[in-house]
């Protein structure tokens, strides 16, 4: 078992390219955070083997209502909708990802090895440094999730 830190600008073009390559990828334990970030870990499967788990903190486009700073939870709740009914849809880690590899599969080792991408928004860099500069503290919160997944692998 190894741990990779992978830079990743769109968790859902990374999830969607995982299972274009014929992995199954299904989602374990999420959570929205008081800070209005997510963390989620996702488990990659092939041939009912665990190649993988993925652990991504980031944010949605949910939290374009608190960059927007409505002065009223009224006000608030209607971005929140508006969003929702705008049909955008996206995820962009605040954190490298972090790649728990359980197998030697090359063909995962080396779509890890050279993965890249962009920015789902055109934005979104200023959407990340936003939440960065209010939660300078950010840095940490995967290391949590990581540990109880060591936890149980090991166990």
């Amino acid at each position: 078992m190894r741990i990779v830190e992978l830079k990743v600008k769109d968790l859902e073009y990374l999830l969607k390219k995982v299972r274009e390559l014929g992995y199954v990828v299904e989602q374990g334990p999420h959570a929205v955070l008081l800070d209005h970030s997510e963390l989620s870990s996702y488990v990659v499967k092939k041939d009912n083997k665990i190649i993988a788990e993925i652990i991504a903190h980031y944010l949605t486009q949910y939290y374009l209502a608190e960059v927007k700073g409505a002065s009223s939870d009224d006000e608030y709740l209607r971005e929140l909708l508006r969003i929702k009914n705008s049909g955008v849809k996206w995820s962009i880690p605040v954190n490298n990802v972090l790649v728990i590899i359980h197998s030697d599969d090359k063909e995962f080792l080396d779509f890890i090895n050279n993965y890249s991408d962009v920015f789902p928004i055109e934005n979104g860099e200023e959407i990340i440094t936003y939440y960065r500069e209010k939660n300078p503290g950010y840095t940490k919160i995967p290391r949590i999730l990581l540990a109880r997944l060591l936890d149980e692998s090991m166990s």
